[in-house]
């Protein structure tokens, strides 16, 4: 259920956004105080920005939800989101908006010191984004690499209980199945 609200919020946002005009001359035929908010450059281009990183957001959700996904996986996603945002973050420092479309449409149409403003409040919003990513998600070598390569495990980084550290001691030592994983890791790398 979140999934399906979360995915209506943003195109609800989308939605708005893309209708902008048409709300705009509407406000303005019904003599809404609101029409003059539609009137801001500045305030249409932070729009255009929350449709485009909501964008972002609902992409990384749903790639994150339902069936056919693990733990590992999901961790993988949201490791390289928090590094898009440290990437998208580089770029706004450097004055490009392109991972942005609507954003970057919209603050070709800003004064100098509209650009400056809305530079600035990307970046510190990005910045707010991945500091909340990196709170709840903490960069940390994952305890659990050794079930993706038990062979290449170095068994002082993890901890299990007794029994199943010689258990995988055992497994990393037995060389028939090593090779049988390195065929099938190829296998899989040619086919993807």
């Amino acid at each position: 259920m979140a999934k399906r609200k979360y995915d209506s919020e943003y195109i609800k946002l989308s939605r708005f956004y893309e209708l902008r005009a048409e709300i705009a001359a509407f406000l303005s035929q019904n003599n809404s105080p609101l029409a003059d908010v539609f009137s801001s450059k500045g305030w249409l281009a932070l729009v255009a920005y929350l449709t485009d990183i909501f964008e972002h957001l609902n992409m990384l959700n749903v790639s994150v939800q339902g069936r056919g996904h693990n733990i590992l996986e999901q961790r993988d996603k949201i490791d390289a989101f928090k590094k898009k945002i440290s990437l998208w973050i580089n770029h706004v420092s450097n004055k490009r908006l392109d991972m942005f479309p609507n954003a970057c449409y919209e603050q070709q149409q800003l004064d100098a010191a509209g650009k400056k403003t809305m530079t600035k409040t990307i970046s510190t919003h990005l910045n707010k984004l991945f500091e909340r990513f990196s709170d709840y998600f903490p960069d940390k070598q994952p305890e659990d690499d050794w079930v993706r390569d038990p062979f290449g495990i170095n068994m002082e980084s993890i901890t299990l209980p007794s029994s199943d550290e010689c258990q995988l001691v055992e497994l990393s030592c037995d060389r028939t199945l090593r090779k049988k994983f390195t065929e099938a890791r190829g296998k899989g790398a040619t086919e993807n």
